[in-house]
């Protein structure tokens, strides 16, 4: 996992990468409050599954 950031106009978008071995898509999960909150965190997890 690494963490990350993309500029967007004003803004800056925090967030985490993570590539499992083979990756063979991408998911991008955006939410509007803290990507450490215990629901996000799990929302995370089982998409990582």
């Amino acid at each position: 996992m690494s963490a990350g950031h993309i500029p967007a106009d004003n803004a800056r978008l925090d967030g985490d990468l993570i590539l499992p071995p083979p990756a063979t898509g991408v998911v991008l999960f955006a939410h509007g409050s803290s990507r450490f909150s215990p629901r996000n965190i799990y929302v995370a997890e089982v998409l990582h599954l």
